[in-house]
């Protein structure tokens, strides 16, 4: 009725489940391990921290793919898995397993992240006859730009690098800019029948310094963001997700976004868009349309107006095209928002304002206050915050603007397979995973099982007590089981003194069953022994005690023994374990008769061996007898 420790089992999440360094790499948690530091949510100022790793675990387990729609993430988990949830009583804890399409599970809408300056780590193999060229000596903000578009739209061979690129804007920029940096001529060149710009710079040292950061050949599928930009302070990420924009880019009637057949670079892009405070959202196709590929496209898209506003702010487009139509979606866009939205439930907000003595009906916003309706945070501000007339209470709602949750609706919750799975614990009992916030679940499930484990050690001191309480001939408790349950029975069990007195022994015992009853009582023979050789001594003593006080009330040898039992007097009778079998059994017949009580005494104890030599049967008399 007590779950495993987790540590044994765990509340598990895909291998492949993308978790955030406190550096800022973004790595699969199946490569985690101890000692790592990794980003999680600090509950109370709202804002993301770093928090060491603890413990690592892997099992087996069904899992399921949560998919939510505003905005879109996925993750992969087993049922037992511990998420946040916003419900009507504000922020709850809920397994996998308790959480329905239509939920609320929450995400940080911004990862803070202190990134350092990158230095470049290039020996290139020498060449004789190949021209040397300028490295920069650190990840630049033009460096990381040149990365980012290489990795959407470039190539190395031996003694080249390659970029192709469509409009003639962008194509002169990178051509002066790639000239610029590394100081060699860029030579672009329009191929008609692929109606592209080809951008081409001629040298075996760039093509190995290319090659050294970006190793994977089809990197179109298989490539990663490197890790020298994930470490590098912001503004550095800024540049290098610009770059990958202007090349895999684009702006659609309602949203920017950026397509490409490698999901996991996309979903280390939308994690590396939180450190911006950007909110996009991840979106896969069969790509059926496409006569040149069969590959899953996979898309990130960013449609909130904020998150628009941002990206226009801080990343933006070269392409003057592409710019003037992120224009057009911002002017045109309207306050209405499914993504950015407040966390706090309506009806505690209509209690914060009810509290602060003013009234409801001026807000005009009685679905939002009956938690029937969601509202965005420009909304919330513009229609709730700008009107209120306490500086109090406006200080309040700001908070709740300015929170660093963001709510992510379920949309479908698709059962999969039994697979591998891993999960982590972390200090500060939550972890950031594809972009959701998740609880610490060991740490959770281990005071879940601490409390159900004490229990259950407070059920069976109630049954300890409801069997041996009025047990009139308890002569002790044995206690046995399994590594250290037996003490935490004793401890937590809460068993009453007057049981816990009589407790004997505490043994250790493999076995929780039958089996181990009897092993408990083998491996007591010890503490019985002892325990037969002083309740021996205890009744000798309390004899030969009598015998010397009131030697009426005592008989001893065979005759007078035989008299006091056929006079009905004897209360107890006392025979060595020595005397005669025929006599024991006549003895005990005549005792049992009379109801009187019979004790077997052994030659162990010096008391022992001097009943013997009384001749090895005695009776405690109920009333004094006259023998003749």
């Amino acid at each position: 009725m007590v779950p495993g420790k987790t540590e044994k089992g765990g509340q598990c999440l895909s291998p492949d489940t993308l978790i955030m360094r406190d550096n800022g790499e973004i790595i699969e948690i199946k490569d985690s391990h101890n000692p790592l530091f990794v980003v999680s949510e600090n509950f109370n100022t709202e804002k993301s921290e770093k928090t060491p790793l603890i413990y690592k675990w892997k099992n087996n387990k069904q899992l399921f793919k949560i998919i939510t729609k505003y905005p879109r993430l996925e993750i992969k988990s087993s049922a037992d898995h511990i998420f946040f949830v916003r419900t009507e009583n504000g922020i709850e804890e809920k397994s996998l397993s308790d959480i329905r399409e239509g939920d609320f599970l929450l995400m940080p809408g911004k990862i803070d992240i202190r990134g350092e300056l990158q230095k470049i780590n290039f020996e290139p193999t020498f060449v004789k006859g190949v021209r040397k060229i300028k490295i920069p000596g650190i990840l630049d903000e033009n460096l990381a730009l040149i990365f980012g578009y290489y990795l959407g739209d470039g190539s190395y061979e031996k003694h080249r690098i390659n970029f192709f690129e469509q409009r003639e804007d962008v194509a002169k920029f990178y051509s002066k800019l790639l000239e610029d940096t590394f100081g060699i001529s860029c030579k672009m060149k329009f191929r008609e029948d692929k109606n592209y710009y080809r951008l081409r710079l001629h040298n075996h040292y760039l093509a190995e310094f290319f090659g050294s950061y970006f190793s994977v050949k089809n990197k179109t599928l298989n490539e990663e963001i490197p890790l020298i930009v994930l470490r590098s302070p912001d503004n550095v990420l800024v540049s290098f997700i610009k770059g990958f924009f202007d090349a895999e880019g684009y702006v659609s009637p309602s949203r920017v976004g950026l397509g490409i057949n490698n999901e996991k670079i996309i979903k280390q892009l939308q994690l590396s868009l939180l450190r911006l405070g950007i909110i996009s959202s991840f979106m896969e196709y069969d790509n059926f349309r496409n006569p040149y590929s069969k590959n899953t496209r996979y898309t990130l898209e960013i449609s909130c107006l904020d998150s628009l506003k941002k990206f226009k702010e801080l990343i933006g487009f070269t392409s003057s095209e592409k710019r003037n139509k992120l224009d057009k979606i911002i002017n045109n866009r309207g306050n209405q928002n499914n993504i950015n939205q407040i966390v706090v439930n309506g009806r505690d907000i209509a209690r914060i304002i009810k509290n602060s003595g003013e009234s409801l009906e001026k807000f005009g916003r009685s679905m939002f206050f009956n938690n029937k309706r969601q509202m965005s945070r420009e909304v919330f501000k513009r229609i709730i915050i700008d009107k209120v007339d306490s500086e109090d209470l406006r200080k309040r709602l700001l908070f709740i603007y300015d929170s660093n949750l963001v709510l992510a609706k379920i949309n479908k919750i698709v059962p999969l397979d039994t697979t591998k799975t891993f999960d982590i614990e972390t200090k500060n009992h939550n972890f950031i995973a594809n972009g959701l916030i998740v609880h610490n679940s060991a740490a959770r499930y281990g005071r879940i099982r601490e409390g159900m484990k004490k229990e259950f050690y407070r059920r069976i001191a109630e049954a300890v007590k409801s069997n041996f309480w009025d047990m009139k001939k308890l002569k002790g408790i044995l206690v046995g089981g399994p590594g250290p349950t037996k003490e935490d029975f004793l401890k937590e069990g809460q068993l009453v003194t007057a049981l816990k007195e009589k407790i004997i022994a505490v043994k250790d015992i493999g076995y929780a069953d039958e089996h181990g009853l009897e092993l408990l009582v083998e491996v007591s023979q010890d503490v019985l022994s002892e325990q037969e050789i002083i309740k021996e001594k205890k009744i000798l003593e309390d004899f030969l005690t009598k015998l010397a006080k009131t030697p009426n009330k005592i008989v001893y040898g065979l005759e007078d023994v035989k008299k006091a039992l056929g006079a009905g007097a004897v209360d107890t009778l006392i025979m060595s374990k020595k005397l005669d079998k025929k006599y024991k059994k006549e003895y005990r017949e005549a005792a049992e008769n009379i109801s009187a009580k019979i004790e077997i005494v052994s030659e162990e104890t010096e008391e022992g061996q001097q009943f013997a030599s009384l001749g090895g049967i005695a009776a405690i008399l109920r009333f004094e007898i006259h023998l003749k």
